[in-house]
């Protein structure tokens, strides 16, 4: 009778496992704890160039001396390639990465790819084959994916094409649960912290770790919540999400998009935003759009009326002195 017991309990404890959320499934977790060797990829950047002293004061060695606070073992593995581009690399590129054992990755590639001709389509499906074999092997391994710096030697197209790949960049982090490091952000479009057209100087690289470091302390994106940073762009699509900001000429401060879950979202930004949603919602019914400032304050309401489909089209406007909204989706 006792042995009919135990069997019992042994099949009642893997039935219990077996439903425990995201055990088995391969999702991406957070393995951060066990930090001991980061891999850099990407192109001169990486590799140091634009600083007096590349292996005392690029952004990959102040990241790693910096990550020592928490992580005192960890180590660099710079693996960066001046002058080229990541379209130029295999599609089993990620294999040889794997080889080295890394206990992270964060990517840099991007500005050649521009300067090399390709497109941001081009590039976006490059980059989405190396995430997408670095999180198929390694389920847990923490992938930090940076957004592109700008780039000062197209003044004829300024930031075009790379404000379209920073979009691209963060919904692949989303689809793979990588962590986002918003170099761009840090940068901005400031001279100031350039050596040269393309490539940071020292305060620069700084600014970089700095922004990397942050990301590992962070949770990695999530597909059913996540958060999308953008400039320059006409329209940013992410997770079927559609956000099409007003600009002005005058206008190219960062767009910044937290929380984006069924129930609403929270949005900084200078110029009004149409939000446009996937079908999630009862179709054809009334839903309140209520923005609430970081206190609380109700700002406005307005009634909308979902499509055919389920979708919801309504426009969220910044107001004088209130810096984030917060945008609540209810059914009326």
């Amino acid at each position: 009778m006792s042995r009919l017991i135990r069997s019992a309990a042994k099949k009642l404890l893997v039935v219990t496992l077996l439903f425990v959320p995201g055990l088995f499934e391969g999702k991406a977790a957070d393995a951060t704890s066990n930090l001991k060797q980061v891999a850099f990829l990407g192109d001169s950047i990486t590799c140091g160039v634009g600083v007096k002293k590349m292996k005392e004061s690029r952004y990959s060695t102040v990241a790693t001396r910096l990550l020592r606070a928490k992580h005192p073992d960890v180590s660099e593995l710079n693996l960066g390639v001046s002058a080229n581009a990541l379209c130029q690399k295999p599609d089993n590129y990620y294999k040889g990465i794997l080889r080295k054992n890394p206990s992270a990755v964060v990517i840099q590639w991007g500005v050649n790819d521009q300067y090399w001709g390709y497109s941001t389509a081009e590039f976006l499906k490059k980059y989405e084959v190396l995430v997408s074999g670095l999180r198929k092997a390694r389920p847990k391994m923490p992938i930090i994916t940076t957004t592109l710096i700008a780039d000062f030697r197209y003044p004829e197209n300024f930031d075009q094409w790379i404000a379209r790949a920073n979009v691209g960049i963060q919904a692949i982090a989303v689809r793979y649960e990588c962590k986002v490091a918003y170099t761009h952000e840090a940068l901005g479009h400031s001279r100031k912290y350039y050596k040269d057209t393309i490539h940071p100087n020292e305060a620069g690289a700084e600014l970089m770790a700095k922004s990397i470091v942050a990301a590992f302390s962070e949770p990695a994106q999530d597909p059913a919540k996540f958060d999308l940073k953008f400039d320059t762009v006409s329209e940013a699509r992410i997770q079927r999400y559609a956000f099409i900001p007003e600009w002005s000429k005058a206008d190219d401060t960062m767009i910044s998009i937290k929380d984006v879950t069924r129930s609403g979202l929270t949005i900084e930004a200078n110029v009004p935003v149409l939000v446009r949603t996937p079908p999630l919602y009862t179709r054809n019914i009334a839903y309140k759009i209520t923005m609430k400032d970081r206190m609380g304050k109700v700002i406005s309401t307005q009634k909308v009326k979902s499509d055919w489909a389920g979708a919801l089209r309504f426009k969220v406007t910044p107001v004088k002195g209130h810096d984030a909204l917060s945008v609540s989706i209810d059914k009326i």
